[in-house]
């Protein structure tokens, strides 16, 4: 189920779509949840990434809305390394807390280990 929002570029032509005017809650969820895995990939392929370049191919994995309003943290542990993305979304209907909710999504990756 995809609801996209739709507008006209000229008044005689078909709707077209556009990808950054997608408003869908769970579109952007989806978004998130495909940045967070390109992410998790890149961890799997290299222990050693730096938090710098992890937000970079998160951001840049992100196509609907603005990359820049994610905040990206990244934890390593022992055995894990976990990435928490967030994003602010601007609801339609107002609810008791206002027009925009976060959403938010955590990722924990397996860190390889050296064979001995």
């Amino acid at each position: 189920m995809a609801i996209e929002m739709m507008s006209r570029d000229n008044t005689d032509g078909p709707p077209s779509r556009r990808p950054q005017e997608r408003r869908c809650l769970v579109g952007a969820y989806n978004e998130i949840a495909y940045a967070a895995d390109v992410g998790a990939r890149k961890i799997v392929l290299k222990n050693s990434i730096t938090d710098a370049n992890l937000k970079t191919a998160i951001r840049d994995a992100f196509r609907v809305g603005n990359s820049d309003l994610l905040v990206i943290t990244s934890d390593v542990g022992s055995d894990f390394r976990t990435i928490d993305i967030s994003y602010p979304f601007d609801l339609l209907t107002p609810t008791r807390s206002g027009h925009q909710i976060r959403l938010h999504l955590s990722r924990q990756i397996p860190l390889a280990r050296p064979l001995t």
